[in-house]
This record gives C-alpha cells, structure tokens and sequence, in this order.
C-alpha cells in the first residue's frame, strides 16, 4: 500500500474518506496506515520540488526513508493494535 500511494498526490485530510472505505471493504489497518503515511509523506509535486532544491542522492534517500517508515508504521500498527 505504501509503494501504491507513494504517485499519488494525498493530503491527509482528503485521504481520511478514503481510508475510511479502504477499512469498510476489510482492507488491514497497517496497510491504511502505511497508505496514509506515504500517500502524505512523499507525492510527485513533492519530489519535483524537493529535486529543485537538494540533490537527486539526498531526495533518494528521502523517499527511500520514507518508504520504510511507512511500511513500519504499518507493521507496528498491525501488530500492536
């Protein structure tokens, strides 16, 4: 769910409907919390911007660190609540 959120452009407060209907078709709520930390974390009008100010090495490493909170987040979630 993180590597599918990650293109979209997602706001957390637009994306709470859309979390919300995610959990109603029974979809794992680690999954929608990973969607919604990396659907607000890293978008392409986000990259694009950060790609204008740092160097392509560093918004790797931002994206990539991203990624991976997004996932664990999503791990820890599932498994503590």
């Amino acid at each position: 769910m993180a590597l599918i959120a990650t293109p979209l452009y997602l706001n957390v407060p637009a994306a709470v409907p859309l979390a919300f209907a995610l959990t109603e078709k029974h979809v794992p709520l680690g999954a929608v919390i990973a969607f919604l930390v990396a659907g607000g974390g890293i978008s392409a009008p986000e990259i694009a911007l950060l790609l204008k100010m740092f160097r392509p090495p560093l918004v790797a490493a931002f994206v990539v660190a991203m990624l991976a909170i997004a996932i664990a987040m999503g791990y820890i979630f599932m498994y503590l609540v």
